[in-house]
């Protein structure tokens, strides 16, 4: 066709086509001794041609058509280059045929990336870089490359871009739905990141996590290992292509028949120490679901009523001194009380409770005024040992004191009035 294809606006047009005229078996040497009219119209996807008969036999049109990519080209990275990383479009065509060249494009989530424009590559190389420096402002979305080729003496003639796969660049929580029962275990959450946390500055290099709970209350749940993660450099695995740090929640037992409740948890980010390529992004947490746990109690009230674990009637001390509240005949368990005068009867004003080589006390009797605080000490050392936990209302007024184990969890509530 002597002519270029016309832009899609440009509606129907016409153009000549040139007949290679034959002298025997050679060439008579001019390319358009013979035009033949056609018409053609560019519908955007694709090209119409309207082609006349020839004016002689044999003749025939020839279509001029860009090379075929054997497959779609391939994405492979994020690659560390010392303090930074890049992405590489490799394409999959023999090397050799020095007269086909490529054009390569990038894209976030569909889109053509700002400020990069089309590549094009010739000769045998077979490879194109993305820069880590583009995922500014388009971390959290997904990358894949698009490549075209076509012949060096038809560069009018391309084909259709091929896409690559897409590699997502963030960082995610999983699992995004978590149930923690108040009788069960702890579960794991684990955050993953799927850039590497590179910086240029030599000082300390670092995504800051902090775990906080929203659409909800701490008081349902706890963290069972940190709450404030860390990601940087040393987490990355070339191999899973991510970097991830792991934490675990479980529910608190809070006696309360209160049915299963809902929240949301979040991993609040601090980018100041990474660089800046993660300003600005935010990414969801997970929803965490915690299971009323089915419990046997036994507690004290007032001066002092007493309902034991089979929950068989209500016993009326009346007394003062220290008695034996509870005991495990099996383990190293038990639970003591002190009742002092109180409007004529007793009342009790401390509890110490042994859980093991644990021994932690919660005592009032000397807060004659109603003002001073409880005093809440390990008498058994300076900490307790793994796995106990005690937590405190941020009135100073309700203290849970719990260990978990593999068959088993203890927690004791105490409630100062």
């Amino acid at each position: 066709m002597n002519g270029t294809i016309p832009s899609p606006k440009d509606g129907i047009v016409k153009r000549n086509t040139c007949v290679n005229a034959r002298s025997g078996t050679d060439f008579a040497g001019t390319c358009c001794s013979i035009t033949i009219p056609i018409d053609v119209r560019n519908c955007g996807d694709f090209v119409i041609y309207n082609l006349r008969n020839t004016p002689g036999c044999p003749m025939s049109y020839c279509v001029e058509s860009p090379p075929l990519l054997p497959s779609a080209p391939r994405l492979i990275g994020p690659e560390i280059i010392g303090n930074r990383f890049r992405f590489a479009c490799t394409i999959l065509f023999p090397v050799g045929a020095s007269d086909v060249a490529f054009d390569i494009t990038w894209s976030f989530d569909g889109q053509p990336i700002n400020g990069v424009p089309v590549t094009s590559i010739t000769g045998d190389v077979r490879v194109s870089y993305l820069d880590q420096e583009h995922w500014r402002g388009n971390v959290g979305k997904t990358l894949r490359c698009h490549v075209r080729a076509f012949y060096t003496s038809m560069s009018s003639v391309k084909g259709r871009f091929s896409e690559s796969d897409g590699y997502w660049g963030g960082i995610m929580v999983s699992p995004n739905t978590i149930s923690v029962s108040e009788s069960g275990d702890e579960q794991p959450v684990n955050v993953t990141c799927t850039l590497p946390v590179l910086c240029h500055h030599k000082r300390e290099c670092a995504i800051h996590l902090t775990m906080d709970v929203q659409q909800g209350s701490w008081e349902d749940i706890v963290a069972s290992r940190d709450c404030r993660l860390k990601l940087n450099r040393d987490d990355w695995n070339p191999v899973k292509r991510s970097a991830m740090a792991v934490t675990s929640i479980m529910a608190t037992r809070d006696f309360v028949d209160d049915g299963d409740q809902q929240l949301l948890l979040n991993f609040n980010p601090d980018f100041s120490a990474a660089s800046d390529i993660w300003q600005g992004y935010s990414f969801p947490g997970a929803k965490v679901i915690t299971l009323d746990g089915i419990t046997s109690r036994c507690y004290a009230f007032s001066d002092p009523h007493i309902r034991g674990l089979e929950r068989i009637g209500v016993y009326h001390l009346y007394e003062e001194g220290d008695y034996i509240f509870l005991r495990n005949k099996r383990r190293a368990f038990e639970i003591h009380i002190r009742s002092w005068p109180c409007v004529g009867r007793g009342c009790i004003c401390a509890v110490v409770i042994r859980e093991g080589n644990d021994v932690i006390s919660v005592d009032v009797c000397d807060n004659t005024n109603g003002i001073t605080p409880a005093k809440l000490r390990v008498l058994s050392g300076q900490d307790v040992a793994p796995g106990t936990k005690i937590q405190r209302s941020r009135d100073g007024q309700t203290f849970m004191v719990s260990k978990g184990l593999q068959s088993f969890e203890t927690a004791i509530k105490i409630k100062i009035f």
